[in-house]
């Protein structure tokens, strides 16, 4: 029953968690180019 409780949810964490790395990358991504513009200006 727990292992079959984990398997449900684990779909959901892996989407979870690919969704919070691309979220993290895209945000360090505009606080990369607002640093550029913000320095070049």
């Amino acid at each position: 029953m727990p292992e079959e409780h984990r398997d449900g949810w684990s779909p959901m964490w892996v989407r979870l968690n690919t969704l919070a790395t691309v979220l993290a990358a895209f945000t360090s991504l505009v606080a990369l180019i607002v640093a550029v513009i913000a320095l070049t200006s």
